[in-house]
């Protein structure tokens, strides 16, 4: 009877050591998860960081190209309004020009109709 306790001992310290062995490696195994798991998350979580980075630069660039849109607008229309300008000058520049010349006409009583100084400078060969 006496060695059938210790049998039993024996059989019971063997099966304590192995289920002692199995809850080691089973927390070593739940270690090694949760770092794999921690590692996930950060992995994650930069990625997330990575989307709105992208994302606000997308908006950025596309509030950059509108911004850059209406400044071609704007100088487009400057432009023509500064082409206009310039047309209407020139026609102002040439009336002068005829008044001066009929006025000089007049002041020296010629009667021979003379060029504008413009119209002379348009005909002489460059």
């Amino acid at each position: 009877m006496e060695m059938v306790k210790q049998d039993n001992r024996r059989q019971l310290s063997a099966r304590v050591e192995q289920l002692e062995q199995e809850v080691a490696e089973l927390r070593m195994a739940l270690s090694e998860k949760q770092e794999q798991e921690n590692a996930m998350l950060q992995v994650l979580m930069r990625v997330e960081q990575d989307q709105r980075v992208t994302e606000d630069a997308r908006r950025f660039a596309e509030q950059d190209a509108a911004a850059q849109r209406y400044a071609v607008q704007v100088l487009q229309e400057k432009y023509e309004e500064a082409t206009a300008s310039l047309a209407e000058m020139e026609k102002r520049v040439v009336m002068a020009e005829s008044m001066l010349e009929a006025t000089l006409q007049y002041q020296s009583g010629q009667s021979k109709v003379q060029p504008s100084p413009r119209c002379v400078n348009n005909l002489l060969p460059i």
